[in-house]
Formats: structure tokens, sequence, C-alpha cells
């Protein structure tokens, strides 16, 4: 069994995978220390793992926790800068070194599991847009304010307006407070996703839209232009580049 794990700015995200089926999944809080310890105690009998990490401190920690149920050799640390991938980069184009391993990892399953041009729509605590091409080649990325950053930016600008649920309300224009915001801001990124969908696919051709993240969970019906919805996608190319 291989414990999967992808260590965001606002979740971790674990999953034991058996060959290439993901038998289980948990999400707990990035710097919640004592759930992500209770999730990996549930998700026991892995023998090795594959980390995903953009939280330099948390993946310390976690990797020390880790290796009490696991040797430290088992364990693998994905990086853009891993060769043989089939996810490759031109000479002027994007710097691997800069690249996020969760984008990487999102390139990689991307690419051995749908063999055509791709546009990965990873929506998190920020929303992150990458054009992939066909053969492999890592064409660009372009990102914007995640969802929650957003409401939370425009919460503390105007501390006397109200928590709101992320939900969608029955009518875009209200007449109460509450409402009012909800609509905005849940509507209002269903729109900026769309639409910049729709600028990235004027500018690169034709592309198969792949959306994940925790907000994409939120979003996903809501959304016009996603052409297929895989919550598991960077845990995905963690497997993948595990075994490869």
């Amino acid at each position: 069994m291989l414990l999967t794990v992808d260590i965001g700015n606002s979740n971790i995200v674990m999953g034991n995978f058996s060959g290439d089926d993901l038998i289980e999944t948990i999400r707990v809080e990035t710097f919640d220390y004592s759930s992500w310890k209770k999730a990996i105690n549930k998700l026991s009998g892995f023998e090795k793992a594959s980390i995903v990490s953009v939280v330099p401190a948390v993946l310390a920690d976690f990797m020390s926790y880790l290796e009490q149920f696991i040797e430290k050799d088992s364990i693998r640390i994905i990086s853009p800068l891993m060769k043989n991938t089939g996810v490759y980069f031109e000479e002027k184009g994007v710097n691997p070194a800069e690249l996020g391993a969760d984008l990487f990892a999102n390139a990689v399953a991307n690419y051995h599991l749908f063999k055509r041009k791709v546009l990965s729509v990873d929506l998190g605590t920020a929303s992150k847009f990458c054009v992939i091409e066909e053969d492999g080649l890592y064409i660009g990325t372009t990102i914007v304010p995640g969802m929650r950053i957003a409401l939370d930016a425009l919460l503390e600008k105007a501390p006397l307006l109200p928590q709101i649920p992320f939900e969608p309300t029955d009518k875009i224009i209200n007449n109460t407070t509450i409402p009012c915001m909800q609509s905005g801001i849940f509507f209002g990124y269903c729109a900026l996703v769309d639409g910049l969908i729709r600028k990235i696919k004027k500018e690169q051709g034709d592309l198969y839209v792949v959306l994940t993240g925790g907000i994409g969970a939120v979003l996903y019906e809501y959304l016009q232009e996603i052409d297929k919805y895989l919550p598991s996608l960077t845990l995905q190319g963690a497997n993948i580049l595990y075994r490869m």
C-alpha cells in the first residue's frame, strides 16, 4: 500500500493507493497537527509514501512523524526537477525550479491519464490554471487569489460585514447583506473561473479542462467550462511518480 500526501497551504489530503486504485482519502487542516497525525494513524497499513508539499515547515514535521511508521528510504518527496516523468520543460520556457510540486504532480497526472492537451485548473488557497501539451510539454501557468482569500480580504477591510457560507443562493441579485455577499462571492468566482478558461482557450487553442482542488469541489456543479472533475488529481500524480 502506498500513502500519497498533498500538503497544501490550507489543507493536507492523504490517500492510500493499491496499484492504480485509490482506496480511501482523508482531508485535514494543514496546521492542525493533531488531526493529521490521527489521519496517518487511521491510514496505517501503508509500506511507502509519496509526498507533494508546498509548505516546507510542515513537510519536515510530517516526515519526522511518518518515519515512526516506515523507513525513510521508502518515502519519496516529489520535485519538479525529477527526470523522465513524461512532463518536460523548454529551455527558455518554465523554470522547473520555480514550479510548485503540486502543479508538477498535477501535470504528470494529466499527461499520463488523458494523453491530450490539457488545461489543469486547481482551485485552492490560490487558483492555478496550467497548460500542458499532449506530448507532456509544460507550457505555463496563471495564478489568481483563491475564493477564500478573496472573501477574507473583503471581511478584513470591512469588519462590520458578517461571515458567510460558501454556498450558492437562489438568486444573484438579493436585498439583504448576507445573501448579497454570498451570491457575489460564489457566482462572481464561478464567472472568474469560466471567463479565464475561455480566454486561455482563445490564446492556447483547444484544451481538455480538468478541475481539482478543495474549492473545485464547491464550485464544480456551477461551472460551465469543465470537462472532467478529478478531486484526487494531485494524489494520482504522486502515485504515478512514485511508481516511476
